[in-house]
């Protein structure tokens, strides 16, 4: 497939005949595309016909050679059990005095990290049920997320942790 100016397809030039409008009938008005069927064109009647059919672009982003296939790393069972039953974060004592059970939370794969029992982890899953990530979050006694500057560089040695745990 040529690209022309941006366009995937070019129109014939100038010594190519025009072809027969397969919309109004007029002959000397088609303008056919370079090396596609003649059934593709456009009509230079625009005013008055204005057909225009296009091929059809196919783009295949998944067979592009240049990417290479991407590795999925998956956390240890291990941490995934040990942070799924454990209910002990901020967010879950908040959501219990709310009414919602423990075993909806469960349901939905929030747990608490095993390092700082502040923290509510989210165990993130593919459709075949693997956990594919674990989103940890820091929330204060009113169930509203911790953004402050001063749990900085706990959240990075917790994030730190879960990285090693990949290796």
């Amino acid at each position: 497939m040529e690209i022309n100016n941006g366009y995937a397809f070019a129109f014939e030039e100038h010594p190519a005949k025009k072809g027969k409008c397969p919309a109004c009938g007029y002959n000397g008005e088609f303008r056919h595309y370079k090396g596609q069927p003649r059934e593709f064109g456009k009509c230079e009647r625009v005013n008055n016909c204005g057909y225009h059919n296009k091929p059809a672009v196919k783009q295949d982003f998944y067979s592009n050679p240049a990417i290479e296939e991407g590795k999925i790393l998956y956390p240890k069972n291990n941490l995934v059990l040990r942070t799924g039953n454990n209910s002990s974060s901020r967010l879950h004592g908040f959501l219990q005095k709310s009414g919602i059970p423990l075993a909806h939370l469960e349901k939905h794969g929030m747990g608490t990290d095993i390092d700082d029992d502040d923290r509510t982890c989210f165990i993130y899953r593919d459709v075949a049920g693997r956990p594919i990530n674990i989103k940890s979050v820091l929330y204060n006694e009113n169930g509203r997320r911790t953004k402050d500057i001063r749990y900085l560089p706990q959240i990075m040695a917790s994030i730190k942790l879960l990285f090693m745990e990949y290796i």
